[in-house]
């Protein structure tokens, strides 16, 4: 207990210390007291200027997801149209294999007719 209560008066001696040089400085306090305000001032006004870039930037981000939304769709439907098409070439191309080389021929000249 004596240990305990020579810590609490040990502690209010330095903090009673601490509040006179504090309060020793006098007009010194009032201008780092203003340059903090000042710092301060300027750091929430840099916070508030990254807020609204922040959320800019988020609402560009948003706009490019949907856009990238939008461009998988249009992707989807141009790879079933490109299957649709390789599958017509494909079927061309083992029926003009089939075909004899008269055939060929013969067909060749009635398309430009």
């Amino acid at each position: 207990m004596k240990k305990i209560i020579s810590h609490i008066i040990t502690s209010g001696i330095t903090m009673l210390g601490c509040w006179f040089a504090f309060s020793l400085k006098g007009p010194n306090l009032d201008k780092e007291l203003t340059a903090l305000h000042k710092q301060n001032d300027s750091l929430m006004l840099v916070m508030a200027n990254t807020k609204l870039e922040r959320a800019k930037l988020d609402s560009i981000s948003n706009n490019l997801k949907s856009q990238v939304i939008e461009d998988k769709k249009q992707l989807t439907t141009l790879n079933k149209k490109a299957n649709e098409y390789k599958k017509k070439y494909n079927e061309e191309l083992r029926h003009i294999d089939s075909m004899s080389n008269n055939d060929v021929a013969s067909s060749f000249a009635d398309a430009f007719k």
